[in-house]
């Protein structure tokens, strides 16, 4: 299964703080889209991303197989109020649901945002119930779906379930070419459409957004040189500026798999050869 959605968000989530937090403060829309609506129609400058190729499979990096006797259930507690900002994390599956800690918090309040952050994505097949005052069960939909976890902050874990049934994971991981494209109603170099795509290029490198775009599952492979645009068809923007980005993702497929009673072996020592049949 491709998680693409979360690269889309993140992608989104980035350009739009680097634009709103620059030194200029862009005030740009930040979307998805395969049209370009007109200055009149928008009244801030635009930044539009589109896929251009891909998801396809990385044809430098095969694909691998895992056998799991995947988790079931887990419960976690929430150990300490900490100081404000601080992150309570789980990184599922190398996807991470999180939330920081706010002014007047209790242990309640912090697990309940975090049973909220997991059980709203409702792609990824793992559910949150709360288990006392401050606990969480993490619970698989379908075997095989909690295969990792990782703790971030004050949180701990205990009461693991173990499934009955192994699985076969296979994981992937795949490219897609994002078209970076932005218009803007000032035509100068440091504050129309080529300051956007500096400023958003400039984000790719800097490590706390690199960061963000890892845990939702997104590696910058190449990047492209921004270009601009010297007439605008269409639209009536004043300039326009673009690059493009080669980012990698992964996916994972499960299965089940049969249990192994016994493995028939052929054992050689010497010029002596035996058959065997190992119990595991």
């Amino acid at each position: 299964m491709i998680r693409f959605d979360r690269v889309q968000a993140a992608l989104v989530s980035v350009f739009s703080d680097a634009l709103a937090s620059s030194r200029l403060a862009f005030d740009a829309e930040v979307y998805w889209g395969t049209t370009t609506a007109t200055r009149e129609q928008l009244p801030r400058d635009l930044l539009m991303l589109q896929v251009i190729g891909g998801p396809a499979p990385r044809v430098r990096k095969a694909a691998h197989g895992t056998i799991l006797n995947p988790v079931v259930s887990i419960e976690i507690d929430v150990d300490s109020v900490t100081a404000v900002g601080s992150r309570y994390g789980l990184l599922i599956n190398d996807f991470l649901f999180s939330t920081l800690s706010e002014p007047g918090d209790t242990l309640t309040t912090i697990r309940d945002r975090l049973r909220n952050v997991v059980n709203a994505d409702t792609l990824e097949p793992v559910s949150a119930v709360d288990v006392g005052i401050d606990g969480l069960r993490l619970v698989a939909d379908h075997n095989g779906a909690l295969r990792e976890l990782q703790l971030l902050g004050a949180l701990s874990s205990h009461s693991v379930v173990n499934s009955d049934t192994c699985a076969s994971v296979t994981e992937q991981d795949y490219e897609a070419l994002i078209s970076l494209s932005a218009f803007s109603k000032r035509q100068e170099p440091w504050n129309g459409a080529p300051a956007i795509t500096a400023a958003c290029y400039a984000a790719l490198q800097t490590p706390a957004y690199v960061e963000q775009l890892t845990l939702a599952g997104a590696g910058i492979l190449t990047k492209g040189t921004p270009s601009s645009v010297p007439v605008v068809v269409g639209g009536r923007w004043v300039s326009r500026s673009s690059f493009d980005v080669l980012i990698s993702t992964p996916a994972a497929w499960v299965t089940d798999v049969e249990n192994i009673e016994n493995v028939a072996a052929t054992v050689v020592v010497g010029n002596i050869t035996t058959q065997q049949t190992i119990t595991p």
